[in-house]
């Protein structure tokens, strides 16, 4: 099962190592281990747009929420970036100093979680950061008297 249309060819900066369709297909976003994101045009099997080296250290993923009309990506910078389907970033994110994974959104798309070390993160549509679960230090995976993570209520400043 391939991703391209029958006939579509592109290169892009490094490997490719996520992709997604906006709505209703008119746009694949394809993300390269070196950080860059594409955006290619289905009708025209044409890059519409390319951003390099997005996230410096090397990007993991990419997601659309169910509506496709934007998507994150999360990388080993320790940043989700929330963009349109335009190629423009809407937010940088500082979710940690470790890799970001992961992230998913809810059905409706209000929200956005994403992993970064033992914390997961509910990023809101502004691109703060309103819960953070911290897990205990030392707990091992697979232990039995797992506790549930305390989950914080950040506030955004003014």
């Amino acid at each position: 099962m391939g991703v391209l249309c029958e006939g579509w060819s592109t290169t892009v900066q490094d490997y490719p190592i996520a992709g997604g369709w906006s709505r209703g297909g008119r746009l694949l976003v394809v993300a390269d281990a070196a950080g860059g994101v594409h955006g290619l045009d289905r009708s025209t099997s044409a890059t519409a747009w390319s951003q390099s080296r997005c996230h410096g250290d090397g990007l993991l993923t990419l997601a659309f929420p169910p509506d496709g009309d934007r998507f994150a990506t999360a990388g080993q910078d320790g940043r989700v970036l929330l963009w349109t389907v335009s190629g423009e970033v809407t937010h940088r994110v500082e979710v940690g100093s470790d890799w970001v994974e992961h992230p998913r959104w809810p059905p409706d798309g209000a929200w956005m979680a994403a992993t970064c070390s033992r914390d997961v993160c509910v990023l809101d549509a502004e691109g703060d950061i309103p819960w953070r679960s911290d897990l205990p230090a030392g707990m091992l995976v697979g232990e039995t008297n797992i506790q549930t993570p305390t989950i914080q209520h950040k506030t955004r400043s003014s």
